[in-house]
């Protein structure tokens, strides 16, 4: 009875130190200043994957009016890009959309391949099955003058990849594709950027920023051969292609930026773009000629 009582009082008080250490966390922010935190820059990725939910679900993917109606395909990755072109110049004469539910209430990713099973009435593939949902994509897909493929692409996409180019082009609709993203080597769940801030607990210096950003630079290689064969197939197709590491990236310094020239942080994870990170790029978009010249030979409204 005495060794249950002993027992039973080491029970009480281990959780009784647990629930008090919980409440000092919980009240510190999970001691956010044990890692190195600025107004430009925080470890934690929650805020930053908040940022990036907030503004999936309160994008306005029903919002024609008179000007001309650009659709991304595409899955989280593609968000990335919706939410830079939304914060161009370009969206005053180009409604830039995504295939999405009307209103979403939570993540949803549309990958590529969704696109070719709806248009080619399979529709198994899209997980939220009810017509309201099949509805809406078809009218963003009807009411689109230009479609824009970009994406983390997977196996599964590159298999229907060409059919696809073809179904679109029958259907008299001009294309655009991106290939794969920049994907940063991780350590420990953490981007080259942040693992440095995690291990030294500050931020780097010059030389070491230009360090992370050149083995960035690096981590291009990764998605080489993958890029290979989507330009092969946009150049067999005859469509416009788009490198994004040519945007994403410096290739005559060989590195792709970590931080703005405010000093903000640009990805939150291996590769996914930070708000700041899309006003970053949206200035390098409003000025990137090859895009410019692509938007206005399938639109027509875009000024030299």
């Amino acid at each position: 009875m005495q060794k249950f009582k002993v027992i039973k009082n080491l029970v009480v008080m281990s959780i009784s130190i647990i629930i008090v250490f919980n409440f000092f966390v919980i009240k510190n922010n999970g001691f956010k200043k044990r890692f190195y935190v600025s107004e430009f820059y925080e470890l934690d990725k929650q805020n930053y994957s908040n940022e990036n939910k907030n503004f999936e679900i309160n994008y306005n993917y029903d919002n024609y009016n008179d000007r001309k109606n650009v659709l991304l395909v595409g899955n989280s990755h593609a968000e990335d890009i919706l939410e830079i072109l939304s914060k161009t110049y370009l969206k005053k004469k180009i409604y830039f959309n995504l295939t999405s539910p009307k209103n979403k209430k939570d993540g949803y990713n549309f990958q590529i391949y969704y696109l070719y099973d709806f248009l080619t009435k399979i529709n198994n593939n899209i997980d939220i099955n009810s017509d309201e949902v099949f509805k809406h994509v078809r009218k963003q897909y009807e009411k689109a003058d230009l479609i824009i493929l970009t994406s983390r692409y997977k196996s599964n996409d590159l298999a229907i990849l060409d059919d696809l180019i073809k179904k679109i082009k029958k259907d008299k609709k001009s294309i655009i594709i991106f290939d794969n993203a920049l994907e940063q080597t991780t350590k420990g769940g953490l981007n080259r950027l942040d693992y440095y801030i995690f291990k030294k607990k500050q931020f780097p210096d010059k030389k070491n920023l230009k360090n992370i950003e050149e083995k960035m630079f690096e981590d291009l290689e990764r998605s080489k051969i993958l890029n290979s064969k989507i330009e092969l197939i946009a150049k067999n197709n005859d469509i416009f292609f788009i490198k994004r590491a040519q945007i994403f990236c410096n290739f005559n310094e060989k590195k792709c930026p970590s931080v703005t020239q405010d000093g903000y942080k640009i990805y939150w994870d291996y590769g996914h773009i930070t708000s700041k990170g899309a006003e970053f790029f949206a200035k390098i978009f409003e000025k990137n000629k090859l895009f410019l010249k692509y938007l206005n030979l399938t639109l027509n409204i875009i000024d030299d």
